[in-house]
C-alpha cells in the first residue's frame, strides 16, 4: 500500500524520504509503504482444483483462487480458513504451505500467501462474494483468470506438484507411479490434536505439529529422527515436502525397533537456510558422499523432496529434477531398510510424507 498522508502515531504530515520510506514532520518517526497480505488456497480433489467466478469487481465474473485479505491480528492459516467458510461454506483442515507471490494492485503491491488443501467431501455453497465455482483438470486450466499473479501463482504451483515418475541418469522409471505404496494411509498429521501422524515415530529432538506440518528440532550436533514404524523391502522411496534444515534417511536399521543397535544409515539433506546445497552421505561419516549447489535453495520457502534407493543407486530428487544421484555397484545392501524423515538444525518443516517400495529388483522374476 502506498505511504500514508499523516502519520498513525501523531497525525502530523509525512514527507517522502526514500522508496516506500516516510517521515514524520511532527514526531520525526518513520513510517513506511508495506505490501498488504492475502492468503489463498489451491483446493485439490484428485486431478481437479477448484476456481471461483468472482462475484465483484475488480475483474467481476472471471475466474480466480479462493481467499482474500487477512484482518488485523490473523494469521494466514485463520484469515484463510475465515474466508473459505464466507466464499464457500466449507472447512479446511489440514493446510500445506505451498508458495508466496506478489500481487502488484494499482493501490499497492499484496502479498499473496498460498496453501494446499484437500477438499472435502461434501460440494461447497458459493456466499455473496462469489459468482459461482468450477473444478479444472490441473494441466487444462481456463484462460479467462482475474489476475496475472494468478495465472502465474498457479504455473508456479502446478510445476511444483509430485511428479508421476522420477527418471535415473541410466533411464530406470521409480515410483510413485510405477511403485507400490508402502503407507496404505496418507501420513496426514492431526492438526487439531497435535499429533504426529500414524506410523511415524520420533526419536531425539522435539517433534511437533503446528497447522498440519511437522516441526523437528535438536540443538546438538547429531540428527533427530522421525522413524516410519514398518521395515521397507527391496527398493525404496520417501517422498516429502519440507522447508528449513531438512534431512531423510533410508537404508538403516532404526535403532529402538528391536533391531541391533545400529545406527548407520544413507541420509540426504536439503539444506535451504544455510548453506544452499544438497547433499547424500553415509551417517555416521562426517564427509559427504556427494553434495552439490546447482540448484538454487536461495529464497525457498518449500521443497518436494524424493530420496531414497533403487538398485545400486542412492538418489534425490528436489521439485522433480534429479540433483544428486550415487552408483555403488557391489555395495552390501539390506534385504530391509528403515526410512525416517529427520533434521540435523532448528525449525525443519515437513509435510505430506509418504514412502514407496518396490519389493522386486528388474532382475527378479
Amino acid at each position: 500500500m502506498p505511504l500514508p498522508l499523516f502519520c498513525p502515531y501523531c497525525g502530523s504530515h509525512v514527507r517522502t524520504i526514500a522508496h516506500s520510506t516516510g517521515r514524520c514532520a511532527g514526531c520525526r518517526r518513520e513510517v513506511y509503504a508495506n505490501s498488504r497480505p492475502t492468503a489463498g488456497v489451491f483446493l485439490v480433489r484428485g486431478d481437479e482444483v477448484l476456481l471461483v467466478r468472482r462475484g465483484h469487481e475488480p475483474a467481476r465474473g472471471k475466474w480466480d483462487l479462493p481467499g482474500g485479505f487477512l484482518e488485523e491480528g490473523e494469521t494466514p492459516e485463520d484469515g484463510l480458513r475465515r474466508e473459505i467458510r464466507e466464499e464457500l461454506d466449507i472447512d479446511l483442515e489440514s493446510l500445506h504451505f505451498a508458495l508466496i507471490n506478489i500481487n502488484p494492485w494499482p493501490a499497492g503491491a499484496v502479498l499473496d500467501i498460498m496453501f494446499e488443501a484437500e477438499a472435502p467431501s461434501r460440494e461447497p455453497t458459493p456466499g455473496s462474494d462469489v459468482a459461482g465455482y468450477a473444478w479444472f483438470p490441473i494441466d487444462r486450466l481456463p484462460q479467462e483468470l482475474a489476475f496475472e499473479a494468478s495465472r502465474v501463482a498457479l504455473e508456479r504451483w502446478r510445476s511444483s506438484r509430485a511428479p508421476r515418475k522420477y527418471q535415473l541418469l541410466d533411464g530406470s522409471i521409480i515410483g510413485p507411479s510405477s511403485w507400490e505404496r508402502h503407507d496404505p494411509v496418507p501420513a496426514e498429521p492431526d492438526a487439531r490434536e497435535g499429533l504426529l501422524p500414524e506410523g511415524w515415530r520420533a526419536e531425539g529432538g522435539t517433534w511437533t505439529v503446528r497447522d498440519g506440518q511437522i516441526q523437528g528440532r535438536i540443538d546438538t550436533n547429531a540428527p533427530a529422527f522421525l522413524w516410519y514404524e514398518q521395515p521397507v523391502p527391496g527398493d525404496h522411496l520417501v517422498v516429502f515436502r519440507g522447508s528449513g534444515d531438512t534431512w531423510c534417511a533410508w537404508e538403516g536399521s532404526g535403532s529402538g525397533h528391536g533391531e541391533p543397535r545400529d545406527i548407520a544409515c544413507t541420509m540426504a539433506s536439503v539444506d535451504t537456510p544455510h548453506a544452499h546445497l544438497a547433499s547424500i552421505r553415509r551417517y555416521p561419516e562426517t564427509r559427504p558422499r556427494a553434495s552439490t549447489c546447482h540448484v538454487d535453495f536461495r529464497g525457498a520457502t518449500s521443497r518436494l523432496i524424493a530420496a531414497g534407493r533403487c538398485g545400486a543407486v542412492d538418489f534425490l530428487f528436489v521439485d522433480g529434477k534429479l540433483v544428486l544421484q550415487v552408483d555403488e555397484p557391489g555395495a552390501a545392501r539390506r534385504p530391509r531398510s528403515w526410512v525416517a524423515l529427520a533434521t540435523w538444525g532448528h525449525d525443519a518443516r515437513f509435510s505430506t510424507p509418504s514412502v514407496y517400495r518396490r519389493a522386486r529388483t528388474p532382475e527378479e522374476p
